[in-house]
């Protein structure tokens, strides 16, 4: 029952990704053009590496909000729990069932509160691992969590996980 509200923008929109932000980003010209080059270039990462190759290995994900896409939330309160990225099976269920759940396939990955530019660029070109490792994570968790099923030994999941991140490379 325990979870931290945070209210995003979408800043982009591919065909496998949305990614939000909480944090406050620069918005004279020259930033909001390196910003806006890099989402260019992670999208296409994303949709073109990280997810097909998870997909294509472990399975399509749930489509549990129906939006067709996985959430990258980017947010400073991931920074506060010392992790670079995270899921939630909790998400993974309806509210009914756990109040905390955001209903949807979502990995949330650490943003300092106020970015430069040049800080997201770096953020989002190093992200490829560990988005990898959850995504695998969001595939196993919600392929199980939709036939009943319960998740995998967490030995088998990490090392399945581990495994994604290696093929993304």
């Amino acid at each position: 029952n325990n979870y931290t509200a945070v209210n995003a923008t979408v800043l982009a929109v591919g065909s496998r990704a949305i990614v939000a932000t909480d944090a406050t980003l620069p918005s004279d010209p020259a930033s909001l053009l390196a910003i806006t080059n890099a989402l260019n270039t992670f999208m296409t990462t994303f949709d073109d590496l990280i997810y097909t190759v998870a997909t294509t290995y472990f399975g399509e994900p749930t489509d549990i909000d129906q939006n067709g896409r996985i959430t990258l939330l980017f947010s400073n309160a991931v920074t506060a729990l010392g992790v670079p990225t995270f899921t939630s099976a909790v998400d993974l269920v309806d509210r009914t069932t756990c109040p905390a759940s955001d209903q949807g396939e979502i990995v949330y990955v650490a943003v300092p509160a106020a970015p430069s530019a040049a800080e997201l660029a770096a953020l989002l070109q190093s992200a490829a691992p560990n988005l990898a490792h959850d995504l695998t994570h969001i595939v196993q968790l919600s392929r199980r969590i939709s036939l009943d099923g319960i998740p995998m030994a967490a030995w088998i999941a990490e090392g399945q996980a581990e495994l994604g991140t290696e093929i993304v490379g």
